[in-house]
């Protein structure tokens, strides 16, 4: 049986970002389903779409391990939280999310070219193909940690954006989050054996 995207995470389809004591006593709580948790997946529940250059979307995913205090916040409906229950790194998973072959995939055979209302949720994820990856091979487990250190990277330097006044260095960092992307994406392609045409079409809808 092929692997989706639902096999190995579980969607708790729960929102995300309200400070928890803002909303109710944690001693309230029945079950911790809308806590944030570490090592989960956050995704974005309205998928955005991109007019220019030409109609595309982007899937928008984020680790919860690099929100400080988790325990103070609750999640709402616009992010869905994922868990990872597979052995997979969770930042390799965000490398597949994240990347154009993903986004390019889930708008033309998932939503079927849609413009508004796409929710990133179960109906979508179970759909999602995952490339088959064997940790106990030697060049599955060079292409997944490489991708884990690709991502650990871009998290790394968005923090040093979000305190960044200077342009000249924001560009910088900019260039340098935009090639990583590109590798990442190399990587992803490679992993679910797309051709040099293949690649084409999709790059050329971003």
């Amino acid at each position: 049986m092929n692997r989706t995207l639902l096999h190995i995470l579980h969607s708790k389809d729960m929102p995300c970002g309200v400070p928890l004591r803002r909303v109710v006593g944690e001693k309230y709580i029945v079950n911790d389903k809308g806590l944030i948790k570490n090592n989960y997946i956050l995704v974005q529940n309205i998928v955005a779409h991109i007019m220019n250059p030409t109609p595309h979307i982007k899937i928008i995913a984020m680790p919860s391990s690099i929100l400080d205090n988790k325990d103070e916040y609750i999640l709402l409906n616009t992010v869905n939280q994922l868990e990872n229950i597979s052995n997979l790194d969770t930042k390799f998973i965000l490398a597949i999310l994240n990347s154009k072959l993903i986004s390019w995939y889930v708008y033309i055979f998932i939503f079927g070219l849609a413009i508004r209302t796409m929710h990133f949720d179960n109906p979508v994820t179970s759909r999602i193909p995952m490339p088959s990856v064997d940790l106990t091979k030697k060049s599955d487990k060079e292409v997944h940690d490489k991708l884990v250190k690709l991502v650990d990277s871009i998290i790394a330097i968005n923090k040093k954006l979000v305190g960044e006044n200077n342009p000249n260095t924001k560009e910088i960092l900019e260039r340098q989050v935009r090639a990583l992307d590109g590798e990442i994406d190399r990587l992803v392609y490679g992993l679910y054996g797309l051709s040099d045409n293949e690649i084409r079409i999709i790059e050329n809808m971003d």
